[in-house]
């Protein structure tokens, strides 16, 4: 097991086959607090203004910055950019995956593989395509031969099971068939 910064890992160039992940979602929780217990048992430092999807404590920036296609009304229109917590979030999350992204790309060998498990939900009910936009993502950094598989769902829930599909907060609503859970493929 290794615990460290997934935008910089410890390996030689393409010395592995294949990665297989649920990377952090978009503002869900802070993974610290979640995974307290794992940081407590194995004395690992709490790093949260590190973590990948991490909402608060974020400064404006923006500068470069464009977000994936299926990104961009959500940074622009719905999230104002970097003037709100939400645009600076989803800006940071991207500029992350895409850096974490690039890391995987170095470390994977020729034709490895990669699969994410990932979902799309609905935000202010509209679809927020966060898997389609992590494959957009995946193919700018050079991996081909992506496909999106649909994910069979299970009785077993990371996430609570209620939540709103309009507003994308959790609540008492059933959320069935409003989360679409996929895995992302690709190659090297």
């Amino acid at each position: 097991m290794h615990q460290g910064d997934a935008r910089s890992l410890p390996f030689a160039d393409q010395t592995i086959d294949a990665v297989v992940t649920s990377p952090p979602y978009w503002t869900m929780y802070d993974y610290c607090d979640v995974h307290r217990l794992s940081y407590l048992a194995f004395d690992w430092p709490r790093q949260s203004d590190q973590l990948i999807g991490r909402k608060y404590g974020i400064e404006r920036d923006g500068i470069g910055f464009t977000p994936p296609r299926y990104m961009s009304r959500w940074y622009y229109d719905e999230f104002h950019g970097e003037n709100t917590t939400n645009g600076r979030a989803l800006r940071e999350y991207f500029v992350r995956m895409r850096k974490h992204l690039e890391e995987i790309r170095r470390v994977i060998r020729p034709r490895g593989a990669i699969a994410y498990a990932v979902a799309n939900s609905f935000r202010s009910g509209a679809r927020f395509r966060l898997a389609t936009a992590l494959a957009q993502l995946i193919r700018e950094v050079g991996f081909d031969e992506i496909a999106i598989a649909s994910r069979m769902g299970s009785h077993r829930r990371i996430l609570p099971a209620g939540r709103d599909w309009q507003t994308g907060r959790f609540s008492g609503r059933d959320s069935t068939g409003k989360i679409t859970e996929v895995i992302i493929f690709a190659r090297g």
